[in-house]
């Protein structure tokens, strides 16, 4: 039951905000630390509160009565554990004190209040409440956001959507330093004070102009230390965090005198340090005033003080004061008469006639002497003059508003006239859109007021979200020094809605793209579409805005920049052509008569005929091979992934992680012409160097923001955690090419698990099915001097399958040092698994408890038991998700693996293989730079296709991209698997997967030394592939690192299934499909053709192997042929292969014969004695 209470009383006091509102003053730099003040005043006693309150806030809020002009306070703690919710209102110029009859929603204490003088709402000023501590209740900090509109008496909480809810040691921030400058509330520090406790440092804005969901920002501007209970005072738009409480030392908190600022119109500068003050102090009560300060006079201008305070068992009545003009502390300023901390205190900007009212003044109020002693009521105030200043305020002192291209805002002013007799009162305008107004008011009676319309008219030409800030002055014909401005922002809103299509074509043929994706974006708002077979693409509805586009398709070059002007009523039709190269090569095939013992050259040309750069590449391989395509790099997306802004928007503190990457990657081609060892050191030093050299500006830029990054050199790029503003900052910067989301992919899971432990049998059914078992013992080939990895759930390292082909085992010692990484640090000191899923492909990989004799042992589960392994836990337990940032970490370690400190990275001991057992999403791009860097180190990815089903275009990320041996899951029949993904890839249209392996009821080890069948899913058709890898370079040390070269050994030699399923246009005999691939692959197979191919011709060699051709230019490539040890009359073939960046050919066969002989009238006709 509330009270209903009238009575005498003095004003309450903001905890930690003093308003600012215009006055007309000297200048700051006109006060000196040899200035002398006016007459030192004293505090003086006031009368007692109905109530009495510590740990609670108030605020001034300015207006007309019966609500303006008054203070307002939002309950308190009103003993040791007790809150009450009472909204008190006190008088100032009457001092009767009234109890509202409103409540706050919570009662709660160590509370931060602000006063809004307009929230967009149309409700009149606002006093918001952030957070705080429930003492009686749920005896804990809570987040809610409460505000209190004085004109209406109405308390209200806002929706959970906009809590605070910025957490330290898993618990809520309380007791926040707060400002509120230009209507929005900067928060800064706090603690929570549940645990430790621990101390936060970062800064936030509230904007309740914002709509729900999307009012907190983080700023990423750090306080240093952190601290919580700090007293703030503001002058012209710099706030001041003055001391607080930055240590909890036995059982105390301590205070510090460290003062920093914080200037809101150059929020990049950050907090910079001020001088400390004199004595530490924290839970007082700050002050200042400057020009703009209504109700001071000049003497007070540029000064600041803090006023009462201590520390946790002590309090204290010292005021001390600041002149920011010299930056310099004064200890001699009259102190309170009571000593008080956790007490409120507010300036009262009020002129009266009496010059000890207080009126203006400086007041405090309750608050308590030790942390324990109950709280009590003195109120204290210290005179300030007026005497000589009187006031003309323009109220709201800012407002903003919105409108269409040619249409105007309309804005009501309020003129206040407190200058002491009537005047009249010029208006002046400073706008850069068209603004008018009255040009004079008046004459307007001493204390009365009057409202006046301004109109703004937008531009027409002008762009959707651009604004515009306009400044109103408000001077007295009289004398001018009676002066006040007040602010509009008016932003331009779309004047509708439109359509946009077009089509997206070949710059080439001038035929439609299919498949080709188009995006277009505006700040924060984005659309994006794909085109239809015939390259069309619509967007509807569509703002009507000037938009930024951007259209790539899948072998075409990037077009971004591009300005697109969505108009109202009738579609804007927008077309794009994309360049891209188109190889003509001439020359071929090639023929030619080199006399015995000698060499000879001949030229091929390559010609591009295309609009766009060719890049080709050049390899030799025997007689009748066609290898799969090149490596495809495919182009980097442009500006921001629409999923960056949909994370932020549903984050509650508007911030998320992302990962920021550069537009320079590295060029790692020159990789390919080296051996084992060099290559490996070549892709780190340059994947290094260009992330050196990239991203040092950029890295600068965010150390002076206070913001924290890591660097990923794997894809150049920098992880962030940042807000929407810090988003559309860096993708503003030249050298920033793509801002992607930190996605997260659920960890692998079997599509279904038989949890019986099954007994061994011998050589399981699958390593049987791919012939693993003919090549132990008919080619005696088990893996040997091959390391195979994952990138899975973990890996149990010492189970009985496992532990001898353990790198960091020899025997008696285990090393994990560049053996096992655990990015997420659940266990960084040895490899474990805490989910099985790693366990059991990697089982699958190599597993045998008896690996130097697999035909014998009792569980031959893996394919190549001869091999070694290592690896690197690529999932959250606690989440079941592994994130893109923590993958590419893991790509990062695997490419060159460090040691259990994350340091001394050494690419010799990177593996050959590396099993991808996950995936999520279609034509994903950010894992594809990483690939590129593990193809160019000589690493071979497999990657699962997914277990999305049986319908045709299912096929997941990354293993249905174009770089990605992609595998697809069959039964014991050789049937393909019900849950077994299909193709063709989505976006590229390439035919997924490449090939297919066993994957239904798999027996392999699990964690706990056991072993477990009816596994199934293609994470269990992945590993055999991964194996076969191991088999193939451990019998032909000449194809390790030759990942292209080695899938199109699996791809050829695979048992080819044909179906009758259709996908992707696939004919019912057609091989490969997007069912199974090229088929169901055979180790023995594979094993064999490697063995009995001659992969290098001793006779032939080319110049150059690969480069860039321009648009309309040639390259000659010059092959030079050596029959030194040659046999007369006969004729030796191989073959070049020839792969393209374009769309159309991709890779090209080019016979060469070469006949040893004696040349004809230079004609390439041979004798040949038989």
């Amino acid at each position: 039951m509330k009270r209903g209470i009238i009575m005498t009383l003095l004003v309450f006091v903001s905890m930690m905000l003093i308003l600012v509102v215009p006055l007309a003053a000297a200048p700051l730099d006109t006060l000196n630390a040899s200035d002398p003040l006016i007459p030192m005043q004293a505090w003086t006693l006031g009368p007692p509160s109905p109530f009495e309150y510590t740990r609670f806030d108030g605020v001034f809020v300015p207006g007309v009565e019966p609500w303006g002009n008054k203070v307002y306070f939002l309950g308190g703690r009103s003993g040791s554990a007790t809150e009450d919710s009472t909204v008190w209102m006190f008088d100032p110029v009457t001092g009767i004190y009234t109890d509202t009859g409103a409540d706050i929603v919570e009662d709660v204490s160590n509370y931060t209040a602000s006063l809004i003088e307009d929230d967009g709402t149309g409700r009149g000023p606002a006093v918001y409440m952030i957070g705080g501590y429930d003492a009686d209740n749920t005896v804990a900090n809570i987040g809610t956001v409460q505000r209190y509109y004085p004109q209406s008496n109405l308390a209200e909480a806002l929706p959970p959507a906009d809590d605070w809810i910025v957490m330290v040691a898993d618990n809520l921030v309380t007791a926040m330093g707060n400002a509120a400058v230009g209507n929005v509330i900067y928060v800064f520090g706090g603690w929570e004070n549940i645990t430790a406790p621990y101390f936060y440092n970062g800064t936030w804005v509230f904007d309740p102009s914002q709509p729900s969901g999307s009012r907190w920002t983080d700023l990423g501007l750090i306080l240093s230390p952190g601290r919580s209970y700090i007293q703030v005072a503001i002058q012209s738009s710099i706030i001041y965090a003055m001391g607080g409480i930055d240590q909890y030392v036995g059982g105390d908190l301590v205070p510090t005198t460290i003062v920093e600022k914080l200037d809101t119109t150059n929020l990049s500068a950050g907090w910079t340090v001020s001088a400390p003050m004199p004595v530490a102090s924290a839970e007082g009560r700050g002050f200042g005033f400057d020009h703009e300060t209504v109700g001071v006079n000049e003497p007070w201008t540029g000064l600041a003080y803090v006023v009462g305070g201590g520390d946790w068992s002590e309090s204290s009545a010292e005021a001390m004061e600041y002149l920011i003009g010299t930056d310099s502390w004064d200890q001699g300023f009259a102190d309170l008469l009571n000593a008080r901390r956790d007490h409120a205190g507010v300036f009262i900007p009020i002129c009266t006639e009496d010059p000890n009212d207080g009126l203006p003044g400086m007041w405090v109020f309750g608050g308590h002497t030790t942390s324990d002693s109950p709280p009590f009521g003195p109120t204290e105030f210290y005179p300030m003059s007026c005497t000589g200043i009187p006031q003309v305020m323009l109220i709201p002192s800012y407002q903003d508003g919105s409108a269409i291209p040619g249409a105007t805002a309309v804005y009501t002013v309020t003129l206040s006239n407190q200058i002491g007799f009537e005047d009249t009162f010029n208006i002046g305008y400073s706008s850069v859109f068209t603004i008018t107004g009255p040009s004079t008011l008046g004459p307007v009676p001493n204390g009365s007021t009057v409202d006046f319309q301004v109109e703004v008219e937008v531009p027409s030409n002008t762009n959707c979200f651009e604004a515009d800030l306009a400044t109103i002055t408000a001077e007295a014909d009289s004398d001018p020094i009676y002066t006040d401005t007040a602010e509009i922002q008016t932003s331009v809103a779309p004047a509708g809605v439109g359509t946009l299509q077009g089509t997206i074509s070949d710059s080439n043929t001038d035929l439609g793209i299919e498949n080709a994706y188009f995006y277009i974006n505006l700040g924060d708002q984005w659309y994006e579409a794909y085109t239809d077979p015939v390259g069309s693409y619509s967007i509807t509805p569509v703002n009507s805005c000037e938009y930024v586009g951007l259209a790539n398709a899948f072998g075409y070059f990037d077009k971004y920049g591009l300005p697109v002007n969505v108009t109202i009523g009738a579609p804007t039709t927008y077309d794009i052509s994309l360049d891209a190269s188109m190889p003509v090569l001439t020359g071929d095939p090639v023929s030619v008569v080199v006399l015995p013992d000698s060499t000879d050259t001949y030229n091929l040309t390559l010609n591009n005929k295309g609009t766009g750069e060719l890049n080709f590449y050049i390899t030799e391989v025997p007689s009748g091979t066609y290898p799969l395509p090149l490596f495809t790099d495919l182009s980097m997306p442009k500006g921001v992934d629409p999923q960056v802004y949909s994370d932020i928007a549903a984050a509650p503190d508007g911030t998320t992680k992302f990962i920021v990457y550069m537009q320079q990657q590295a060029e790692l081609s020159a990789a390919y012409n080296m051996n084992w060892n060099q290559r490996g050191e070549y892709v780190l030093d340059t994947l290094r160097d260009v992330a050196d050299k990239t991203q040092a500006n950029l890295q600068m830029y965010l150390n002076q923001k206070g913001v924290s990054y890591e660097s990923r050199y794997i894809v150049n790029a920098l992880v962030v955690d940042g807000s929407l503003s810090l988003v559309n900052e860096l993708a503003s910067r030249p050298e920033v090419g793509f801002i992607g989301p930190n996605e997260a992919v659920p960890a692998p899971n079997p599509v279904s698990i038989d949890k019986t432990v099954e007994s061994p049998e011998a050589i399981e059914w699958n390593i049987l099915k791919i012939t693993a078992d003919q090549v132990w013992s008919g080619l005696g080939i088990t893996g040997g001097g091959i390391r195979l990895s994952n990138m899975d759930t973990g890996v149990q390292w010492d189970h009985p399958a496992l532990i001898n082909q353990y790198r960091g085992w020899d025997g008696a010692v285990a090393d994990h040092n560049y053996n096992w990484w655990d990015p997420y640090n659940q266990n960084t000191t040895e490899p474990t698994d805490a989910d099985g899923h790693g366990t059991h492909t990697m089982g699958t990989m190599l597993g045998s408890d008896d690996p130097t004799d697999p035909i014998n042992a009792a569980n031959a589960i893996g394919v190549a038991p001869g091999a070694q392994w290592l690896a690197c836990d690529g999932f959250d337990n606690n989440t079941g998700y592994g994130y893109d940032v923590e993958l590419l970490e893991c790509a990062e370690f695997l490419l060159a693996p460090w040691d259990l400190t994350g340091a001394n990275p050494d690419p010799d001991m990177r593996p050959d293989i590396i099993n991808n057992s996950w995936g999520g999403g279609q034509a994903q791009w950010w894992y594809n730079q990483a690939i590129y860097a593990w193809r160019a180190a000589g690493i071979m990815g497999v990657f699962s296709i997914g277990n999305a089903g049986s319908e045709c275009e299912t096929a997941g990320s990354p293993g249905d991209n174009a770089n990605m041996l992609g595998v697809g899951a069959t039964t014991s029949t050789d049937l393909i698997a019900s849950f077994s993904s299909r193709g063709p890839a989505a976006v590229t249209g390439l035919t997924k997967p490449n090939v297919s392996a066993p994957g239904a009821n798999i027996r392999s080890s699990v964690p706990g030394n056991n072993y477990e069948g009816g596994w199934s899913g293609t994470s269990m058709a992945a590993p055999h592939v991964a194996g076969t890898v191991a088999l193939i370079w451990s019998a032909v040390p000449e194809l390790r690192g030759d990942v292209q070269l080695t899938s199109w050994i699996i791809e050829q030699t695979a048992f080819g299934i044909t179906t009758s399923q259709g996908c992707g246009g696939d004919l019912p005999d057609e091989i490969p499909n997007n069912v199974y691939g090229w088929g169901r692959i055979n180790a023995y197979d594979a094993v064999s053709m490697a063995m009995a191919a001659d992969w290098d011709t001793p006779w032939l060699e080319f110049d150059p192997f690969g480069g860039t051709i321009a648009p309309g230019a040639s390259q000659n490539i010059t092959l030079t042929f050596d029959t030194t040890g040659l046999v007369f009359g006969e004729c030796y073939i191989s073959n070049l292969k020839f792969e393209y960046n374009d769309p159309y050919v991709t890779e090209e066969f080019v016979p060469v014969e070469v006949c040893i002989g004696i040349p004809i009238f230079n004609i390439n006709l041979p004798i040949i004695f038989r």
